[in-house]
């Protein structure tokens, strides 16, 4: 009898695009997956991609819609930008920013059945490539 081998599965996303103007071109990328985007950010991370971000998807002739993130990916922040969701009838959802804020994106537009999309401010983090959303409670500790 043979020995059984571990089945190892990858969850990661459909695409991945990286290079320099990839920015320029979020609109163009967005257009296939939505007609209303909404963006979560910091302010900080705003302050920095967000005119880039703002005109191309003024270019892609899709809306503008910027929702300030909370700061921690919460259970209660992730419910939080699923109202917003619900409220803006956003189609897909983008986080601009590093991993905490891609964490509740994608777990917020997992519960609200819709895309989502990372937009990376560094390289220091797997939160673009995985599927995964690691959420905190309010005061930083690991909660699931």
């Amino acid at each position: 009898m043979a020995a059984s081998s571990a089945i190892r599965t990858i969850i990661s996303p459909g695409r991945y695009v990286q290079g320099k103007g990839a920015l320029s071109r979020l609109g163009e990328f967005l257009a296939p997956l939505g007609k209303t985007p909404l963006l979560v950010s910091d302010d900080v991370v705003w302050g920095i991609l967000g005119q880039r971000a703002t005109d191309s998807l003024r270019a892609a002739q899709l809306p503008v819609t910027r929702e300030r993130f909370g700061g921690i990916p919460t259970a209660a922040e992730v419910i939080r930008l699923v109202g917003v969701i619900d409220r803006t009838g956003a189609d897909v959802i983008v986080a601009l920013g590093g991993g905490s804020t891609m964490d509740a994106v994608k777990a917020a537009g997992f519960l609200a059945g819709i895309r989502w999309v990372t937009v990376p401010s560094v390289a220091s983090t797997d939160a673009p490539t995985s599927a995964l959303s690691v959420i905190y409670t309010a005061d930083g500790a690991f909660e699931e």
